[in-house]
């Protein structure tokens, strides 16, 4: 890669024309949330909605490449732009719920429970939280009893460890077969995609910890939704007719719906079923149905539902937290109207954070305007995590 001057590094890359918003991706994201939130309140009804993850996993591979396909990260200011604006969109709301919920683990939480979300605090700051949960054994699917408020981080820690070694290996990709006058990148990423597949398929019926949890047993998934990114930039689906889009898209949403109705947890997962609603999100991607009459973009790219997907990171964040802490608070177990309340909750809490968090820092032009300026706030907000969850550890 070139080298770095002090110069290129200080500030961002020139901004280029503000990327356009798919309709029928804020959808899928809308879909996504709101199957993973529903299983959790009501996994009987919804006994799959942790599939929802899948499908956030394709989506965030997507728009990943195809945003660094457009601006290859050839060099090291590059890279160090793309992670800075990882660091302004993700870690302020992240640490914002973390150091939210250590406040109500000790207010509400007894002391085994609170230890263990310091622990898993800690994690999650630095994005290891997946690792940490494999660490210590715990079930992916099972009990109450061992849930902790801040789990749920395990997904995003993969994804950041994505957004880690993805760049990079694009990175040498391109720069090798430039060398050789080849475009090596849709090979890398359908080799990505193919081991990592085998591998997940393997450790699913081997370790069951390590099956659900590992990076390198989900990140087929995201290559799934980076190797798609790849070849629509080469004009894939490009000639599709309407007809076929809205066939694609429908066929899509159906699998990701089957997925979550009924992919209880008697089936080994992810392992060969995660295909399902991996494929069905690769199909509504691959379908870009917004300018047709009844593709599935069009239908469900109305407004409120879209709005969901904006907020999806921030109900992501907040709705586990909540879920995990209520019943404590209140004192007993969560009835109808509390599950609906804890909605309304969650909707609230992801509204502020996403207006007030995310988009003020992300496109903050002051403090955190510069590369430097956006590690260092990194990591303030690591340090600050660290040190609140060693303060309820020894408390506990």
């Amino acid at each position: 890669m070139s080298s770095v001057t002090t110069t290129a590094s200080a500030r961002p890359a020139r901004p280029t024309a503000a990327e356009p918003v798919r309709k029928d991706i804020q959808a899928l994201r809308a879909i996504a949330v709101g199957v993973v939130i529903l299983g959790h309140l009501w996994p009987h009804r919804m006994p799959g909605g942790r599939v929802g993850v899948d499908v956030f996993f394709v989506i965030s591979g997507f728009l990943i490449t195809s945003h660094l396909m457009r601006r290859p990260p050839v060099t090291w200011p590059q890279l160090a732009d793309f992670w800075a604006r990882r660091i302004r969109r993700l870690l302020p709301a992240a640490a914002l719920v973390l150091a939210t919920s250590l406040a109500a683990a000790v207010l509400w939480l007894p002391q085994a429970m609170r230890s263990r979300a310091a622990l898993e605090a800690a994690a999650a700051s630095v994005y290891v939280e997946n690792w940490a949960k494999v660490w210590v054994e715990a079930d992916p699917v099972r009990s109450a009893e061992q849930a902790s408020p801040l789990q749920h981080y395990w997904s995003l820690s993969v994804e950041e460890q994505f957004y880690i070694v993805w760049p990079l290996l694009l990175a040498a990709t391109i720069i090798i077969g430039r060398r050789m006058s080849k475009n090596l990148v849709p090979v890398v990423a359908l080799c990505v995609v193919a081991v990592s597949f085998l591998i997940s398929v393997y450790t699913t019926a081997s370790a069951e910890a390590v099956g659900y949890f590992g990076t390198h047993v989900r990140m087929w998934e995201l290559a799934a939704g980076a190797a798609l990114a790849v070849w629509v930039g080469r004009g894939f689906a490009s000639e599709w007719h309407a007809g076929l889009r809205t066939v694609v898209s429908w066929a899509g949403l159906a699998m990701i719906a089957a997925s979550a109705l009924f992919l209880t947890f008697d089936y080994p997962f992810p392992g060969p079923w995660a295909a399902l609603p991996v494929l069905g999100a690769v199909l509504v991607i691959a379908a870009d149905s917004d300018a047709t009459r009844w593709g599935g973009g069009r239908v469900l790219g109305i407004r409120p539902i879209t709005y969901l997907g904006d907020i999806s990171y921030s109900l992501y964040l907040w709705h586990w937290p909540v879920i995990v802490i209520a019943p404590f608070a209140l004192g007993y177990e969560l009835d109808m109207m509390h599950r609906i309340g804890i909605l309304g909750l969650v909707l609230v809490l992801s509204v502020l954070s996403r207006e007030f968090v995310e988009e003020k820092l992300r496109h903050q032009r002051g403090i955190v305007s510069t590369i430097p300026r956006s590690f260092a706030m990194g990591v303030v907000c690591i340090v600050s995590v660290l040190l609140l969850a060693a303060g309820v550890a020894v408390a506990s």
